[in-house]
């Protein structure tokens, strides 16, 4: 099981509801941007202090460890993913196999996105990047997941803040774990939705490795069954 905080977190969820109402109108795309400085945090009392992340023995580094979260949050806002694209730069740092990752996304609704995961940077120019949205109506920008506020605003020039709690994700995945365990609700992050954002965390790696277009959400391909003598063989359903 991972621990999937972003689909709990209050930001993700009252995006999600935004995009889902329509205030922006249609998605076209969006930009998201992860910059954090992994190298400053090594001797401090963080994140990256701890020596099976600075060296670990996991395939991935901390874009598995770490950038998993951001994935969870985009696929918990826009859905399924058809495939991914993604280039990276190499750098010889334990932490992680890549100075940056680059990624283009393709949504199965149609929307794209860009997701940059730079672990070994520093944003020197503010507001950040951070994650935007862009639609047909307006636009949505958070600029990082403590600040507290999403600014929506719209082609009409009107805009509005919306307010959340920062890293609430924990307490909500655990309160959502207790009211399941005494039946009052269901787990709203099933081990299926967790497999999937693994696995397009390896596609997106797979992706660099190979440069190829990687798709990610397929579903199993169709067997059928052939009878040769008494033996049974599996085929793939080819239509």
């Amino acid at each position: 099981m991972i621990a999937e905080n972003y689909r709990y977190s209050d930001e993700n969820n009252k995006i999600r509801d935004i995009v889902n109402s329509g205030k922006i109108g249609d998605v076209v795309y969006f930009i998201k941007n992860n910059i954090s400085c992994f190298p400053c945090e090594m001797t401090k009392d963080t994140f990256a202090a701890t020596e099976w992340r600075q060296h670990p023995k996991f395939f991935g580094g901390a874009f598995l460890d770490a950038a998993l979260h951001d994935i969870a949050a985009m696929r918990h806002i826009f859905g399924a993913v058809e495939c991914v694209q993604a280039f990276g730069k190499p750098q010889s740092e334990d932490y992680n196999p890549y100075v940056s990752v680059n990624t283009h996304i393709l949504f199965k609704n149609g929307v794209i996105g860009y997701y940059t995961y730079y672990p070994s940077g520093v944003e020197t120019q503010k507001p950040a990047v951070g994650f935007r949205i862009f639609g047909t109506k307006g636009e949505i920008y958070l600029e990082d997941k403590t600040c507290g506020i999403i600014n929506v605003s719209y082609h009409d020039g009107t805009s509005e803040h919306v307010n959340f709690i920062p890293e609430r994700g924990f307490y909500n995945e655990l309160l959502n774990y207790y009211n399941a365990l005494n039946g009052t609700e269901q787990i709203s992050v099933t081990p299926e939705m967790e497999y999937g954002d693994v696995k397009m965390v390896f596609d997106i790696l797979d992706s660099i490795s190979f440069k190829e277009i990687i798709y990610v959400d397929e579903e199993a391909p169709k067997r059928q069954l052939e009878f040769i003598d008494d033996d049974v063989k599996i085929h793939p359903f080819i239509q």
